[in-house]
């Protein structure tokens, strides 16, 4: 699972290379110096969840070491969903709000 979500975020990191480097290079504007390209969300939003996913590894093998400890493989397990979700809500856009 990991070897594919790592796979996943190499190709996304290659393509905003790729956008900065070589498609915008001569260029001066608005879209290219302004914008990021839409890959970085996912980039993103890929590390985040492949650090959950060692968490959560992280998290089993505490469970086996410690004997099967529900408190310290709890906190542990606390720890990595609230990172988990710190994360998701630092990459999701604010909603717009209206105006009238």
């Amino acid at each position: 699972m990991t070897f594919c979500l790592e796979t996943i975020h190499e190709y996304l990191l290659i393509g905003i290379y790729w956008y900065i480097l070589i498609s915008c290079r001569h260029s001066t504007s608005f879209e290219c110096t302004a914008q990021l390209p839409w890959q970085v969300l996912l980039a993103v939003l890929m590390a985040y969840w492949i650090i959950f996913a060692v968490q959560c590894f992280y998290a089993r093998r505490v469970w086996i070491i410690t004997g099967q400890n529900r408190f310290i493989t709890g906190i542990v397990c606390a720890l990595a969903t609230a990172s988990f979700v710190c994360g998701m809500s630092y990459v999701n856009p604010p909603c717009p709000l209206s105006t009238f």
